[in-house]
């Protein structure tokens, strides 16, 4: 899923905090986009199941109790949702790391949560660009306030 279509099925859920702020970022921060990648929804649902369950169990004290309860929503909504493909994709802004799950084919958000960032954009950067130097691509681009600065493809 690009970046429009981002902003544009974010802009749907009105009532979803962690989207809105997800499209604030979007839309007024610097961020680094993802478009991601399909997968089965019982697959990907599963993998964050146990990805949760791994960091309650055993990096607990690294995690916020907001990040794991943003977590168990989503996985709980993944877990009701019809689709039987998904679309995860992910922006990181400065403070949080927003994982977001689209139904393949309706492309409504099925789940959406976050993890506060561990270290600064600039970081990701520098990261992204040793890859890209290595003679590798990497499927990112920067925004700043919905505006394209660069990408490492």
């Amino acid at each position: 899923m690009n970046f429009e279509n981002t902003i544009q099925n974010l802009k749907l859920e009105k009532d979803n905090s962690i989207a809105q702020e997800c499209l604030n970022a979007m839309l007024h921060e610097e961020v680094i986009f993802n478009s991601g990648f399909e997968q089965e929804a019982e697959h990907l649902t599963s993998l964050y199941e146990f990805r949760l369950k791994t960091i309650k169990d055993v990096r607990k004290d690294q995690v916020k109790q907001d990040e794991i309860t943003s977590w168990e929503i989503a996985i709980e909504n993944l877990k009701k949702s019809s689709a039987k493909k998904l679309i995860l994709n992910w922006v990181r802004s400065e403070s949080k790391n927003f994982m977001m799950f689209w139904d393949h084919e309706s492309k409504q958000l099925a789940g959406i949560f976050y993890a506060y960032s561990k270290t600064p954009m600039k970081e990701q950067e520098a990261y992204n660009s040793g890859i890209r130097n290595r003679g590798f691509s990497v499927s990112c681009i920067k925004y700043n306030a919905g505006q394209k600065v660069r990408d490492w493809k």
